[in-house]
């Protein structure tokens, strides 16, 4: 049997049915041009990885977003003005705790004696 048999016996197989010509095209369409279908597939599979990089975007701005957010804060206590001198600030601080870290054993000490 040949395609085209196929495809009216399809389309007297939907009338049968009940179901509407659009509808009974679309399925003789898929059995004449599976390469159609083949694109409708990859067509879906596209939109699935465009909604999956969507989501995946929406979750790294949020992520940016709490960072940035504690990158102000950071800011703030440090009293910077610029993002750059975080780091240089934290060391200072950094280094000072341990300056003071070094120097108490030895004022306890003194006081003991």
């Amino acid at each position: 049997m040949d395609t085209q048999a196929v495809a009216q016996r399809m389309e007297h197989a939907c009338e049968e049915l009940g179901l509407d010509q659009a509808t009974a095209h679309r399925m003789i369409g898929r059995i004449l041009r599976p390469e159609l279908t083949e694109a409708a597939q990859r067509q879906q599979e596209l939109i699935a990885e465009n909604v999956r990089l969507c989501s995946e975007l929406q979750r790294i701005r949020e992520e940016r977003d709490q960072s940035l957010a504690i990158q102000r804060e950071i800011m703030q206590l440090l009293d910077v003005q610029s993002p750059q001198r975080i780091i240089h600030d934290l060391r200072n601080v950094l280094n000072e705790r341990s300056l003071l870290r070094a120097l108490l054993p030895r004022e306890e000490g003194l006081g003991d004696g």
